[in-house]
């Protein structure tokens, strides 16, 4: 998934400031799908849109953001995404172990439809917030500055999301 943002809801690239940022869906209830991303996608945006797959595009709506963790939630309207892009499969980082083939998925290039792979390096480095904190699985994969993703493993599971910023105010 990839979501999009501009000042204006007008996407000609001559009036559009835009950003964009790799996603997950991560939940969906009878109307909406949510995509969760990252939180910078917010800054100084109005309007934003989803990509699935390269393919089916839609509006979406900012319908929460933690600021903490720079995370963000959209929802898209149901009736906008096929039945095959709503499957996904979580899989448990905490079962992950060092030198675990995994796969990074997203705008982690700088580019659309990036693809690379690795191996978890570590398990061990925490990120603390405000409020709270969470594992952090470190891998061996290259990222743009910026760059963002899912990790998946070799099952095609979703693990978690990939910031490069993760560490850098810890």
């Amino acid at each position: 998934v990839i979501v999009q943002a501009a000042e204006k809801g007008d996407w000609t690239t001559e009036t559009m400031n835009l950003r964009q940022s790799s996603g997950v869906i991560v939940g969906e209830n009878s109307r909406e799908i949510l995509v969760l991303t990252d939180a910078l996608i917010c800054k100084e945006a109005t309007h934003w849109k989803v990509t699935f797959n390269g393919k089916e595009e839609s509006d979406a709506a900012l319908k929460k953001q933690d600021k903490n963790r720079n995370i963000a939630v959209f929802s898209i309207d149901k009736k906008n995404v096929s039945d095959a892009t709503q499957k996904r499969t979580f899989g448990n980082s905490n079962t992950c172990k060092r030198g675990q083939v995994v796969i990074a998925l997203g705008y982690i290039f700088g580019y659309d439809d990036g693809l690379s792979y690795g191996v978890i390096s570590s398990k061990s480095q925490e990120a603390v917030f405000d409020d709270s904190q969470c594992q952090v699985l470190s891998t061996n994969i290259s990222l743009a500055e910026g760059g963002t993703g899912i990790l998946v493993n070799l099952n095609g599971e979703v693990l978690g999301l990939i910031r490069s910023d993760i560490l850098k105010d810890t």
